[in-house]
């Protein structure tokens, strides 16, 4: 069920996020080309390669896929931690408000929507905690990358990165919550 989500999440994220970062781009430097932008976009590329090798019943062999599942394991800690070393403090300082806003939102907003239309799906508590977790995650690493890509404020998404994974530990132990995943034999099991 995650990855169903991720397949549909990440493209239409992309997709927003390049439209949105295009307006901004067209008042800079003239006409620029979401297409062309899209089309490069890493994320968009490897959900396309993903679901035609789906598609054409390829499998990929177990060696292959260790090793890049195990890189992938790697990626985004590394990534954050890139991100937390290159980060200036005074950034939070300047980009305060608008930091703040945006990783409110980010974390805040897209579970409260989800929780509208999950709730009435009628959806076990097991079924319910996926959606809330994927909605509630905190603004991804590739965010700095498509800023950068498309010259908008990189330094605010490094911001927003730091700020909405700092906010998203509250947000995600909500969502884990309200989804009705939170049991006390569950924490009792895991404790022991």
């Amino acid at each position: 069920m995650a990855a169903l989500l991720f397949a549909v999440m990440v493209p239409l994220y992309n997709l927003a996020g390049v439209l949105l970062l295009r307006q901004g781009a067209e008042s800079r430097a003239g006409r620029n080309s979401a297409g062309r932008t899209l089309a490069t976009n890493p994320l968009i590329i490897s959900c396309l390669v993903g679901i035609l090798v789906s598609l054409a019943g390829f499998r990929v062999p177990a060696s292959l896929l260790r090793t890049l599942h195990a890189a992938g394991e790697r990626a985004m800690p590394l990534a954050l931690l890139a991100i937390g070393a290159g980060i200036d403090l005074r950034l939070l300082h300047r980009h305060g408000v608008s930091t703040l806003a945006a990783a409110r939102i980010k974390v805040g907003l897209p579970p409260l929507i989800g929780w509208f239309f999950v709730c009435r799906m009628g959806l076990s508590s097991g079924d319910r905690l996926i959606p809330f977790v994927c909605l509630a995650c905190p603004t991804a690493v590739s965010a700095y990358v498509l800023c950068d890509q498309m010259e908008a404020d990189a330094d605010l998404a490094v911001s927003v990165i730091v700020l909405s994974t700092l906010l998203s530990v509250i947000f995600l132990t909500i969502a884990v919550a309200v989804s009705g995943g939170w049991r006390k034999a569950d924490l009792f099991s895991s404790a022991v």
